[in-house]
């Protein structure tokens, strides 16, 4: 997959670092002190993680969704999704 971007339905107003050591660092983006979403960013990681406490989540890529669990793209609600994309790539989203 070329490129993926977490986004939130809501406006982020800052951008802060909350931890950080030689080889990680962990951001978070914030409306205020209870809306925000966090990722911890580490050197060579093969994975991603994207926590959202009080915002909605948003995913976009430069490539099509062609399905979320097997049906066509749309808004979706719940807390598994298998997500394709037209490249062949599949994207695990869990939420709790």
């Amino acid at each position: 997959m070329q490129q993926i971007s977490f986004y939130a339905v809501e406006t982020i107003s800052g951008k802060f670092i909350t931890a950080y050591d030689d080889l990680s660092v962990t951001q978070r983006w914030a409306v205020d002190g209870s809306h925000y979403m966090t990722a911890p960013i580490v050197r060579g990681q093969a994975y991603t993680t994207m926590t959202y406490a009080g915002l909605t989540p948003q995913i976009q890529s430069v490539n099509t969704i062609t399905s979320i669990n097997g049906s066509a793209p749309t808004t979706v609600s719940g807390t598994k999704f298998k997500i394709v994309y037209s490249d062949g790539h599949t994207l695990a989203a869990l939420c709790h």
